[in-house]
């Protein structure tokens, strides 16, 4: 059965072009849309400073102008993330959804909004809509950003995007879900965790995350961070740094 959205992502050496061809090609793969009418492009900040060549090659791999995206410090997928390496991530749309660049919006619109650190205003903001989205950016909203609408850059460095034909909601975390009671480091080798409570940090994570979720498959990286404190009971008082899990291997 034909699926009417795929997503699909890619990652290389360097930031080419073909990095979002790929991402466009596998999401055309695995869902059967052989001619999408919108694409979501988001290319990790190595692309931020010259988009258009990736944005083009996206275009003529999807056959279609409705390329819509902005450039971020990470990407992923409901199946995996890239941080530490240039890569391209791709949500395609076939032709029971479309996506429209609004120019004029109601009130009661639900709008997904993709915009850089300096086009946040309180003019743009109290026009009308329901907004929901992110900054292009660094995690401090600043660093290397771009942001594109219609198969180009958005000038006005901000684009909102109605979903027509679907029925739309938006929902939000609450926070984090712990995996297990506070632990003590052991063991650090550079930027790894070797050791915790002194077992393997990897072996450390599984059992956790057996135990919580009573679940053997693959642990999602993407959806785990590391915190850490200097003692239990700023943990405890949520007074904690978060880590992202780039890799977890035996040592």
């Amino acid at each position: 059965m034909k699926k009417k959205v795929a997503t699909g992502l890619a990652f290389g050496r360097t930031a080419k072009p073909e990095l979002a061809a790929q991402a466009v090609e596998r999401a055309i793969e695995k869902s059967g849309i052989k001619s999408p009418t919108a694409v979501l492009l988001f290319l990790s900040a190595e692309f931020a400073s010259d988009p258009e060549s990736s944005i083009k090659a996206a275009a003529k791999a999807a056959s279609c102008t409705q390329i819509i995206g902005c450039s971020a410090t990470g990407i992923f997928t409901e199946e995996d993330w890239i941080l530490d390496s240039p890569a391209a991530a791709a949500m395609i749309f076939d032709d029971t959804i479309s996506l429209n660049v609004k120019k004029n919006k109601t009130h009661s619109e639900l709008l997904m909004t993709l915009a850089a650190p300096s086009a946040m205003n309180s003019t743009w903001l109290s026009k009308p809509g329901l907004r929901f989205g992110g900054i292009s950016g660094d995690a401090i909203g600043q660093g290397p950003f771009s942001v594109w609408e219609n198969g180009k850059g958005a000038t006005q460095g901000y684009c909102d995007i109605a979903f027509q034909n679907t029925k739309t909601a938006v929902a939000a975390s609450h926070g984090l879900k712990r995996l297990s009671d506070p632990q003590k480091i052991s063991k650090t080798d550079g930027y790894d965790l070797v050791q915790i409570d002194n077992m393997l940090a990897v072996n450390h994570l599984e059992t956790a995350w057996q135990l919580l979720n009573k679940q053997t498959h693959d642990i999602p990286l993407h959806q785990i961070v590391a915190i850490y404190a200097s003692n239990q009971t700023a943990l405890l008082q949520n007074q904690y740094n978060v880590a992202s899990i780039i890799a977890c291997e035996e040592t």
